[in-house]
């Protein structure tokens, strides 16, 4: 599969060494092609987009992301092979044209001016990026920032190595996100509802999650997680 042999060349070329391929089948050398794929995305983002070899690779495949995908069928379902629970091959390339589409969006935007600390965690420093690159005030990415440590010292979440590790349901991460990106609760609820915000890939990814999808349409569509009273008080 080129998809796959084309992303693993750009791993090696950059000096990381890309996992091992996995079985022969379409749908384990798809999730290969996608977890390396995320990998040089990160890897682009992460260096501010300035590397536009980089990106110039990473675009040649989302042609051929399109072409899988439009191959293996426009509906997306789920199957059953060898007793394991597998995602339609369809459904790995929709996630792999998400993170391709990212890139060329971010090599399209005026790049922001972010403070290059080095004290500053790699988790904030991408925090302030998305904020700065999606139009918010610098006060909300300030403030942002701000809750992430509060989290932290309340045990909320942890900060690790690779990133950051969320110690609650991911509906109140979503939920955390969604407030810092402009939620709103209806206050005349004890139990309110979101209207609003986002719970943005690039910020899940930091907590090591693919995206939060779900989880902020059960925020917006049900009543607040059990637990958002820890996030308001963050908030204040």
């Amino acid at each position: 599969m080129n998809l796959l042999a084309f992303s693993y060349a750009m791993m090696e070329k950059r000096g990381k060494a890309p996992s091992e391929e996995g079985k022969q089948d379409v749908c384990s050398r798809l999730v290969e092609a996608r977890k390396t794929i995320r990998q040089l995305a990160d890897l682009y983002l992460d260096e501010g987009a300035a590397d536009e070899e980089l990106r110039a690779g990473l675009l040649a495949l989302l042609p051929l992301a399109k072409e899988l995908q439009q191959a293996a069928g426009k509906k997306a379902y789920r199957f059953w092979e060898e007793d394991n629970f597998k995602l339609e091959p369809w459904v790995h390339c929709n996630h792999i044209i998400d993170l391709l589409s990212e890139v060329e969006q971010a090599g399209t935007m005026e790049r922001p001016q972010v403070p290059n600390s080095d004290q500053a965690p790699r988790w904030e420093r991408a925090i302030r990026v998305w904020f700065y690159s999606n139009g918010f005030a610098d006060e909300k990415a300030d403030k942002a920032v701000a809750v992430f440590h509060r989290a932290i010292v309340a045990g909320l979440m942890e900060e690790q190595e690779e990133g950051l590790k969320w110690n609650r349901s991911k509906n109140l991460l979503a939920y955390l996100l969604a407030r810092l990106t402009g939620g709103e609760k209806d206050k005349k609820s004890k139990y309110p509802q979101l209207a609003g915000g986002q719970a943005p890939a690039e910020l899940a990814r930091l907590f090591g999650k693919e995206d939060l999808k779900t989880a902020i349409k059960y925020v917006r569509n049900h009543y607040a997680p059990k637990g958002f009273e820890e996030i308001e008080e963050l908030l204040l």
